[in-house]
């Protein structure tokens, strides 16, 4: 749990202090708890009428809740649920379900139905008396209407968790589910992950909330502070591939909930998020974890890059997009817009891994022992080793130098890549540098295109030949700075990682 937190903690330390990094607005990459359809069960916001509900909802980013009949009573016509409709998408706002209604008789039953009708769902949160079931399971198999019916814990209600309603329906064929409560499913003592996993077929809504205790004297509290495992929960849910609601039912303090609410919601989020599996950009997975690798870029904001030759961050140039660090066009100028960037530390031995991605006739370059003080005050991009990242077809610098010597994945002006590199013309390309004391390796989509030694004899009268014959020492220093180019051309970048050997 302690490592979850953690996760938490610098997700929404990076959240908050994007605003402060970054100089300009960009659309940011979508994050795993988007893929879960976060709502608020109605009962949380009991003594409140409903725009001040849907206020609240609007100002939490939650799109979802489940509709109470103090808002919309049984008795509504389709002319007041057509008006109540518009005025949840007004706040941007759906209320997905109807209930939790209980029926204690036929009649109870039946009005049930026409309501869910009139609002045109196919399921509603129901919890009918026990000898009401049968006719129940009728009326569902008559109007196509599912029941989630709501488990209520140890307290002595009905249906208190989802054994019984397995026990009594038999068959989850039959169009009658559960609403899992899971704060109520802990307080029973349950293993809530195990009956997410063991009842995956009966779940058609849930609940969540923390609690205090596993025990009937548990009480809600904010998420997070209870003793719930919210992390197997949400894992859980991700093993059953679950795609309906998550409700936050919040039953503490209801005449003030509203900041307890927002607390459980940034919670959800936030371990949803660290939780995640990498199956997206920019993250690590646990086995590139054990193996010492490090994002150089986190997807979201500038942390850890910086000017090459001006204190902070370009205040133009690049741009973040989709989980992408991008250039911005401007004319093939070389280090005239937003300028280079380059990593607040320096590397000596280490892999390097870059996913980068060209428009067409795009120059750019991924630069490596560079020191930013050596040319600080003359014009164009800072001096280090480079690999070269060029639309051969288009970009005029591929017929230029020697022998191909400005190709992509050349080392800049010194070393041609082959012709025949494994190049992919659309979307993505994977560059990875290798150094090892003096021994270097360029590598394109896993294919090694070119390998040197520096600090030799035939090194230096390399550079003695090159545009570099007049930076003492170049490529021999022990340590330097990645750098990104700004060469004028919108150029994409992502999966920024790097391995220290």
């Amino acid at each position: 749990m302690k490592k979850i937190f953690s996760a938490v903690f610098a997700f929404v330390i990076s959240a908050a202090s994007l605003s402060a990094q970054t100089p300009y607005p960009g659309t940011y990459k979508v994050h795993p708890s988007d893929s879960f359809q976060i709502g608020i069960a109605g009962y949380s916001f009991c003594k409140f009428d409903i725009d001040k509900t849907l206020a609240s909802l609007q100002s939490m980013g939650v799109r979802y809740f489940s509709v109470k009949d103090y808002w919309l009573p049984l008795d509504a016509t389709a002319e007041q649920m057509d008006a109540f409709k518009a005025k949840c998408a007004s706040y941007g706002v759906e209320g997905y379900i109807l209930g939790p209604i209980y029926m204690r008789s036929k009649a109870d039953v039946d009005r049930t139905f026409d309501y869910v009708a009139r609002y045109g769902s196919d399921m509603f949160i129901g919890v009918p008396d026990y000898d009401l079931l049968d006719y129940v399971i009728k009326m569902v198999k008559k109007t196509g209407i599912r029941v989630a019916i709501h488990t209520h814990g140890p307290d002595g209600a009905a249906f208190p968790d989802i054994r019984t309603i397995v026990d009594m329906v038999k068959d989850p064929s039959l169009g009658i589910g559960c609403c899992m409560d899971l704060g109520h499913t802990f307080r029973m003592g349950y293993d809530v992950a195990q009956d997410i996993l063991d009842y995956r077929d009966w779940i058609y809504d849930i609940h969540i909330k923390d609690e205090t205790d596993n025990t009937k004297g548990g009480w809600t509290w904010e998420m997070g502070r209870g003793k719930m495992d919210l992390v197997s929960v949400v894992k859980a849910l991700r093993t059953i591939d679950y795609k309906g609601k998550i409700s936050i039912e919040f039953e503490k303090n209801l005449n003030n909930p509203l900041s307890g609410i927002a607390e459980s919601v940034g919670y959800l989020r936030g371990i949803i998020d660290a939780s995640a599996p990498c199956s997206a950009d920019n993250c690590l997975t646990d086995e590139e974890i054990a193996e010492g690798w490090q994002l150089l870029w986190d997807g979201r904001t500038t942390r850890g890059w910086k000017s090459a030759k001006r204190p902070g961050f370009p205040e133009k140039g690049w741009f973040i997009r989709d989980g992408m660090l991008c250039v911005e066009s401007a004319g093939g100028e070389e280090s005239q817009n937003g300028g280079d960037i380059v990593t607040e530390k320096k590397y000596g031995n280490f892999i390097l891994s870059v996913e980068f991605e060209l428009t067409p006739g795009a120059n750019s370059g991924i630069k490596y022992f560079v020191n930013p003080d050596v040319n600080e005050n003359m014009a164009g991009s800072s001096i280090g080793c480079e690999f070269q990242i060029l639309d051969d077809e288009l970009h005029p610098d591929a017929k230029l130098g020697v022998k191909g010597n400005r190709t992509l994945g050349s080392l800049y002006d010194l070393i041609p890549a082959p012709q025949d590199k494994p190049f992919h013309k659309e979307g993505f390309n994977k560059a990875v540098v290798k150094v090892e004391g003096n021994h270097v390796d360029h590598w394109l989509n896993g294919v090694k295109i070119l390998e040197y030694e520096r600090n030799t004899a035939e090194w230096n009268a390399l550079v003695a030949y090159s545009k570099y014959k007049n930076w003492v020492n170049f490529g021999n220093q022990p340590t330097g700075h990645i750098l990104l180019q700004d060469h004028g051309d919108e150029v994409h970048f992502k999966n920024i990682k790097i391995k220290e050997l």
